[in-house]
């Protein structure tokens, strides 16, 4: 860790002591999101694309479960 990053948390968490306990609540509440959106967006680039439809799908499984049930 940077001695520029260790001073970054340092000055973030003296402002967070200066905050009320319900905005503390807010503040953590709010950077879990920001967190969490940034994961799900990172998570989506990652997973390949298909331009599959709902009806070649049905039709897949209409398929497999004929040959399963042997018609």
């Amino acid at each position: 860790m940077t001695i520029a990053t260790k001073n970054r948390i340092r000055e973030i968490s003296r402002f967070a002591l200066a905050l009320t306990d319900t905005e503390q609540e807010t503040l953590l509440k709010n950077l879990k999101q920001k967190a969490l959106v940034e994961k799900a967006i990172e998570l989506d680039s990652s997973v390949k694309k298909n331009s599959l439809t709902i009806e070649e799908i049905v039709s897949e499984v209409r398929k497999t479960r004929r040959k399963r049930n042997g018609r």
